[in-house]
């Protein structure tokens, strides 16, 4: 489980890239989920009729141990 320091710095970084997107021109919603990636992003996605998901990644391990742990990027496209 996150602390609600973690999550508010998560609602910060959330906000910078939609306000990023706005400037942009682009319309986008977003929201901090709590609980299994691709369950919470799935039942988001359908509740708002998400025309599309856009999921980053960190570089901070080897390819092998993502490789290991899997992809929550591949198992949303699943």
């Amino acid at each position: 489980m996150i602390t609600e320091r973690e999550k508010e710095n998560y609602k910060s970084v959330l906000e910078q890239g939609l306000r990023t997107l706005s400037e942009a021109g682009f319309v986008a919603k977003g929201e901090v989920l709590v609980g299994d990636t691709v369950t919470e992003i799935s039942n988001y996605a359908r509740k708002i009729s998400a025309d599309l998901i856009v999921v980053g990644h960190k570089h901070l391990e080897g390819w092998a141990a993502r490789w290991w742990r899997g992809s929550s990027s591949g198992a949303l496209i699943e």
